[in-house]
């Protein structure tokens, strides 16, 4: 669960609620592509987000 960022300026926040990564959405790591370490999320157990390695590193998740 997405419990909190790191980073707090206007357009990240911005591109985190566009894709739908907002505080207490549910997320699981599908896969981390190897060719460029971005990550494949299932989001609230059904749709499926890719999101780069610098936007992952600065998500805070609760497990």
């Amino acid at each position: 669960m997405i419990s909190g960022v790191s980073e707090h300026s206007s357009v990240f926040l911005k591109l985190l609620e566009k894709i739908g990564l907002t505080l207490g959405t549910k997320i699981r790591v599908a896969e981390r592509i190897e060719f460029d370490g971005s990550i494949m999320l299932i989001v609230n157990d059904h749709a499926e987000r890719t999101i780069s390695r610098e936007v992952a590193k600065n998500i805070l998740v609760m497990l």
